[in-house]
């Protein structure tokens, strides 16, 4: 085989591999040749190239082979890394509309799933609000007892009998205001917590 015929089925293999790219590169070349005629201000040539890469660019990732896609997904997380270090408030608010309509979005299509992942967390919350109800109730009730010697307890005590009400019953009921220490709105059909109070 000569040289040349080597050279030429090289040149052909390039052709067959890299069409499109070599004829995208030799507009890009041919233009910038004009370009630096044109200007030699960097500033106008970069204003005249640059739509030139934008569309090669949009032209790659609309590609059907997704090399371009592929490519930048390995640096996604990287960058997503970088911002979040730079300015993680203005991150967060750029991913919370996106976040927050495709958690409603799965919460939608899979309630049984979204509910079996927060059970844990909203049952650990609920059972430490009831033990601390709870422990509340039980220091009332010692310190209601604590202070028995007072008039109180024995108005109690006849007040029980006469009622047939148990004197524990009564001390309960004297303890037992309601008070909201807290006030929690949350969706029905998500079981989103949508305000708090």
């Amino acid at each position: 085989m000569s040289l040349k015929n080597s050279s030429s089925d090289l040149d052909r293999l390039k052709e067959l591999l890299l069409g499109d790219e070599l004829e995208a590169l030799a507009q890009i070349e041919s233009k910038l040749k004009t370009l630096t005629i044109l200007s030699d201000n960097p500033e106008e040539i970069k204003a005249k190239v640059l739509p030139f890469f934008d569309e090669m660019l949009l032209e790659r990732l609309q590609d059907k082979g997704g090399a371009a896609i592929s490519l930048l997904s390995d640096y996604l997380a990287r960058i997503i890394a970088e911002a979040s270090h730079r300015n993680n408030e203005a991150l967060s608010q750029s991913l919370q509309g996106i976040l927050s309509t495709a958690v409603s979005r799965e919460i939608a299509s899979n309630k049984d799933a979204m509910i079996d992942t927060l059970y844990p967390i909203m049952g650990g919350m609920v059972s430490k609000y009831v033990s601390t109800a709870i422990k509340e109730l039980i220091e009332n009730i010692n310190r209601k007892i604590d202070d028995g010697l007072s008039m109180e307890r024995y108005k109690r005590k006849i007040k029980s009998r006469v009622t047939g009400v148990s004197e524990t019953e009564l001390l309960l009921q004297e303890i037992s205001e309601a008070h909201i220490l807290s006030l929690f709105v949350i969706q029905k059909e998500s079981g989103l917590l949508i305000s708090e109070a």
